[in-house]
């Protein structure tokens, strides 16, 4: 499976390998109190919420993990 940072967050946090991206770098990020809400949005959608935890400098390191995979 390709991963994207248009995936949507629930179905990232529930693959190990992208959720071990995304645990790199963004690790607050799957342990958020919130996150059930967010697992339909993606990582982009997401940085208008996240209070600074994903910026858009992570989201292009994470695009940088996915496309390594």
């Amino acid at each position: 499976m390709a991963f994207s940072i248009e995936t949507n967050l629930g179905e990232l946090l529930d693959n190990p390998q992208s959720r071990a991206v995304l645990d790199e770098h963004v690790p607050s990020l799957a342990t958020h109190p919130q996150i059930s809400f967010a697992r339909s949005m993606t990582l982009r959608a997401v940085i208008p919420f996240s209070n600074g935890a994903v910026t858009e400098e992570k989201v292009v390191a994470v695009k940088a993990a996915f496309a390594a995979l």
